[in-house]
């Protein structure tokens, strides 16, 4: 090194990997005297000495250059096996990225601290900024079945208990299996909103209108008044879902078969009408709920075939109140149905 200016630098350190001779690693530091005329970067040879000198890069440890630089710094230090490593560490494939994915998505749902819900609005934006959305459809997909195969099972056990044990010993179970499907269904309407939110939601809507065991289950166990007082926001929590992914259906956002629409009306409308017929008190945002529901539900039946339309909307009677004129979303759906069938009956005679 020389001082000619009174600074200190440091020579530029290049090793070559294997018999290609292709570059791996690169130091090629200079010091500036200006900033920190006392700080050297250590070299291979001066390998067991600490680190110094990082802090002079532009940019600090928040450019994911300077990221870069620090990497191959210690895979420098480490020897040459460690720099050819870094082939596999730069070049991170589909899999790792959708692994890491993945991860976030399952710690975020078990934080238990209590900035639970920054940590998932992080993990949100990561989602959102992802560069492959067919990696980040796959991640939620993967989760959003792992989710639902959790909710399920639990509200299968709980609907059909084994009593033959003691009585302290099932209800326990009966309480943790409750617990189980809120703690998961919460998560899972996490999930459907990213997935909504990504344009990635055609499979889990296909896969909610498949759920004919499951809303059997549900209604047995909404018959019962146990979960009342172990875990009263679970129908909100189901049907929350429910709107979110019929909306998106609705809307157009999300397109689905005609199958797909007509299940997912037929299976789901008799959980919403248990939930208002049986949840009590009802609450304000409940209310806004279930109305918020029948409107998406009834829009879906009128884009299916008329005898498809007939036979739900006859089911949707029960979204009629008192006063006629507080449910215009049901008038003008019978209105729309009876409109289209003049259509054809028209045609019919032309």
């Amino acid at each position: 090194m020389t001082g000619g200016g009174g600074g200190t630098g440091v020579p530029k350190k290049r090793h070559r990997v294997g018999s290609s001779g292709r570059l791996s690693s690169t130091l090629a530091f200079v010091v500036d005297s200006s900033h920190h005329p006392n700080e050297t970067l250590a070299t291979t040879e001066d390998s067991h000495k600490p680190l110094r000198g990082i802090s002079s890069v532009p940019g600090g440890f928040n450019d994911s250059s300077t990221a870069d630089v620090v990497l191959h710094l210690y895979l420098d230090l480490e020897g040459s096996d460690s720099i050819s490593a870094v082939d596999s560490f730069d070049q991170t494939d589909d899999e790792s990225s959708e692994e890491m994915l993945h991860g976030l998505i399952l710690a975020a749902a078990t934080h238990n601290h209590g900035n639970m819900a920054f940590a998932k609005a992080f993990v949100a934006k990561i989602l959102r900024d992802f560069p492959s959305r067919e990696s980040a459809r796959r991640v939620l997909e993967r989760a959003f079945e792992s989710s639902l195969s959790v909710v399920k099972g639990s509200l299968e056990e709980y609907s059909s208990p084994d009593f033959r044990g003691d009585h302290n010993e099932t209800e326990a179970i009966q309480r943790l299996n409750l617990h189980t499907a809120m703690t998961n269904g919460r998560h899972l309407l996490w999930l459907v909103e990213r997935m909504i939110e990504l344009r990635v939601a055609d499979k889990a809507v296909k896969e909610w209108s498949e759920q004919a065991s499951f809303t059997s289950d549900l209604l047995r166990a909404f018959r019962d008044d146990a979960w009342r007082n172990i875990v009263p926001g679970l129908p909100a929590v189901v049907l929350r879902c429910t709107c979110k992914l019929a909306n998106a259906v609705a809307a157009g956002s999300t397109l689905a078969a005609r199958q797909v629409r007509m299940k997912l009306v037929k299976d789901w409308l008799p959980v919403l009408i248990a939930c208002k017929d049986n949840v009590s008190p009802m609450l304000s945002s409940h209310k806004s709920l279930y109305l918020e529901l029948e409107d998406t539900f009834l829009r879906i039946i009128s884009t299916l075939p008329m005898s498809d339309a007939q036979g739900l909307l006859q089911q949707c009677l029960s979204f009629s109140t008192r006063n006629v004129e507080d449910c215009p979303h049901l008038v003008t759906a019978f209105n729309t149905w009876f409109r289209r069938a003049n259509r054809l009956s028209q045609a019919d005679n032309l």
